[in-house]
């Protein structure tokens, strides 16, 4: 679920983190690179500050961990107060609120328009195959009504004056053909991109829920573990031990694994910065190591113009084979020919309409097809969603996670310890307790 944000709140939320990231991004593979060596080592300096994280990250679960196994402190002085390791506690549970929140109204949301958009690329896909399979069948069927019809013809010269006819048929079928063929794999394709873009939201939704889920944990055992200590007015002995055996057994891995997924989802973060400083450039590069020619040459066409469609280009090839068809099948001499010296009177009329029928399917791919009706998909998935709304999500996610579980969870644990230490100090010998004069506490009124 997206939160909606006020549209004055958004450039706050997105702008800072895309240039951040892009500063920590390195240069993306060059267009055409084909080297495996070049890719290693864009990967290598992706995950560069993420191993940074994972190494800060395994230090300070090192460090709770020592901390749990040891005694520190000194006798107190005065009663332990509980309020900084409460105060503490609701700090870092109203900064998860908050990472949530941001997530949920950036990242999230990209994802959720992400997928909307796909599933409109995906419907258009699907409908120019069909529209591509309607067509064919069309051709075939124009096919063979007119094979039908030339046997039936009295002389050879009626045969070779519908030659020309015959080879606009043939024409019009070969384009379809192609166009079928090329067609054919593309929803699948998108179908698969769907299926990443949902992978990668569940990915990056429990990826960030699973740290913040270990760190609220965490604090409200603390927070738990405290009230019951303060509220039941017992020596904390027990609470102690528990506080211990957490820090070890829940605490200290909890550092650990927050560092190692926010390290993760930095090194993402950091490669789709790198895609998004050429955008253009990087897609076609993507696309062309990904080796498919067809979609590289549809991708470019839309992207930059500078290739030839070869949907847009059989498709046009159709349509002027279908028009010139159409043309012939008008004219006297070829509805002489056909109905008085082939013996098929009824074939020009059937001829025309099934000419007639090309005409919607070729309208509405002339309409999916349009540069200016493809290109948004691809300006609202990659450039506003990826590039702009996603690395911001990221952004939010990643410093949500280092500030409360590489900051506020270590410290805390910490606090919790020391408080517990001298709780157990302060009630395990009152006797020792330093002694205050009565004037100072006021027993010597009456």
């Amino acid at each position: 679920m997206a939160v909606a944000t006020p549209p004055w709140v958004t450039p706050y939320l997105e702008d800072p983190w895309v240039k951040v990231l892009s500063q920590l991004a390195p240069q993306f593979p060059p267009a055409g690179t084909d080297s495996n060596e070049d890719w290693q080592h864009f990967a290598i300096m992706c995950l560069t500050a993420s191993a940074i994280i994972v190494l800060v990250g395994a230090v300070v679960g090192l460090a709770v961990l020592m901390r749990s196994c040891c005694c520190f402190g000194r006798r107190p002085t005065i009663q332990p107060s509980s309020k900084p390791v409460m105060c503490t506690s609701t700090l870092t549970l109203v900064l998860i609120a908050a990472g949530v929140f941001a997530y949920l109204a950036v990242g999230r949301k990209g994802m959720t328009d992400a997928v909307t958009q796909v599933d409109g690329l995906l419907g258009d896909v699907s409908t120019a195959l069909q529209q591509g399979t309607a067509l064919s069948q069309t051709g075939g069927n124009i096919s063979a009504v007119f094979n039908a019809t030339i046997p039936k013809c009295s002389t050879p010269e009626a045969k070779t004056q519908l030659e020309s006819v015959a080879a606009q048929i043939e024409t019009y079928r070969a384009a379809i053909e192609v166009y079928s063929t090329d067609v054919q794999a593309l929803p699948k394709e998108v179908e698969d991109a769907k299926s990443g873009v949902n992978v990668l939201s569940l990915v990056v939704l429990y990826g960030f829920l699973g740290p913040l889920a270990l760190v609220t944990v965490c604090c409200l055992a603390i927070f738990v573990v405290v009230c019951t200590t303060r509220g039941a007015g017992g020596r904390g002995r027990c609470s102690s031990c528990c506080i211990r055996s957490l820090g070890a057994a829940l605490f200290a891995p909890a550092v650990i694994a927050v560092a190692v997924l926010t390290g993760s989802e930095l090194g993402v973060g950091v490669a789709m910065s790198s895609f998004c400083r050429d955008v253009d450039t990087n897609a076609l590069t993507v696309m062309h190591q990904l080796g498919n020619e067809v979609a590289y040459n549809i991708t470019c066409s839309y992207i930059t113009g500078g290739c030839v469609n070869p949907l847009t280009r059989e498709m046009q090839q159709a349509n002027n084979s279908i028009t010139l068809l159409g043309q012939q099948l008008q004219t006297a001499e070829v509805k002489h020919l056909l109905s008085k010296d082939c013996n098929a009177p009824t074939a020009p009329t059937e001829l025309a309409n099934l000419v007639a029928s090309t005409s919607a399917p070729l309208s509405t791919l002339r309409s999916l097809l349009d540069p200016t009706h493809v290109y948004p998909y691809y300006n609202t998935i990659v450039r506003e969603n990826a590039c702009t709304t996603m690395v911001s999500g990221l952004g939010w996610l990643v410093l949500s996670q280092i500030v409360v579980g590489l900051v506020f969870l270590p410290t805390l644990t910490c606090m919790a310890d020391t408080f517990f230490g001298r709780w157990v100090a302060w009630h395990s010998q009152p006797l020792a307790r330093p002694m205050r004069h009565p004037y100072a506490t006021g027993q010597h009124l009456p």
